[in-house]
């Protein structure tokens, strides 16, 4: 009998890091949804700064008004990001005339500019750092190499995600990974733990690392590698505080893990786009093996 899955959430991330935006339905390209993880924030030096290292980037709130991208933490005010190539209504050189830094993305050197000096002074006080950060794009005309070609194949690209175009999450592995949270007196966890970008119902708890290829007649994923999780999950998304015992990341590892020594945690699966560029997804559809 086949898989039938259904997609029940959609998120996009223009800033990595910072909170996502929930849409009914999202463009497919085969760098992941429009927009996602456009945007990176970084230290003076050009070093990715996430939420494991400002955890109140889980406080900066984003939304997409015509071309612009409004950032905002409530009791901080909100700034803008164009989302276009010239932005000079926002006072900016446009991106071509930039000055270009090399960034690191873990294993990625990449080319960038920066997004919008005023936008990077309000993030750096929103955030309450101490130094000074800035938010970057890729530079015009730069692409990122693919590091892991085997895995993931090598035209695959993306934005400043980890590593794939899209991550999908199982419902059914967050109901069992909170089975086993509760049974232990701990707090069930929000699926926003894991930062997704597709969440679909239908598969058995884990089921998600067992497909190959999950689609419908007008697009198509390929299942490519288990997403290894780091630490974030264990940032509350809406307060910022990390859980003191390191939950759920300690249960997730003797739950689910890559390698029964190291016990390198797993939860949701990257995926690339077979078919379908230029399609829509939309909550609601229904995915077959």
């Amino acid at each position: 009998m086949g898989v039938t899955a259904e997609v029940r959430e959609l998120f996009v991330y223009p800033v990595k890091s910072c909170k996502p935006i929930a849409l009914r339905e999202a463009e497919l390209t085969p760098q992941g949804f429009k927009f996602d993880r456009q945007w990176m924030i970084v230290s003076a030096s050009g070093r990715a700064q996430t939420q494991r290292d400002i955890p109140l980037l889980s406080q900066i709130h984003t939304a997409v008004h015509g071309d612009l991208v409004v950032l905002s933490r409530p009791g901080h005010g909100s700034t803008e990001l164009s989302l276009l190539e010239d932005d000079q209504s926002l006072n900016q050189q446009p991106l071509q005339m930039r000055k270009v830094q090399t960034v690191k993305v873990w294993k990625d050197e990449c080319d960038t500019v920066a997004a919008s000096e005023p936008a990077s002074r309000w993030l750096t006080q929103a955030v309450e750092s101490p130094t000074a950060l800035n938010i970057v794009r890729m530079a015009p005309g730069f692409t990122r190499a693919q590091s892991s070609p085997d895995e993931l194949g090598a035209d695959t690209q993306v934005q400043f995600a980890d590593a794939a175009p899209f991550l999908i999450v199982n419902e059914a592995s967050l109901d069992r990974l909170n089975e086993v949270l509760r049974s232990k007196g701990e707090t069930a966890v929000p699926m926003n733990r894991f930062r997704a970008n597709i969440l679909i119902r239908g598969l058995d708890p884990f089921g998600e690392h067992k497909q190959t290829v999950l689609g419908n007649e007008s697009y198509s994923f390929n299942f490519r590698i288990a997403c290894e999780r780091c630490v974030v999950p264990t940032i509350d998304q809406d307060t910022s505080l990390r859980h003191p015992r390191k939950e759920p990341f300690a249960t997730l590892r003797d739950l689910n893990p890559r390698d029964p020594e190291k016990r390198q945690p797993l939860f949701g699966h990257y995926a690339t786009l077979q078919a379908g560029a230029g399609g829509k997804i939309t909550v609601g559809d229904l995915l077959h093996a």
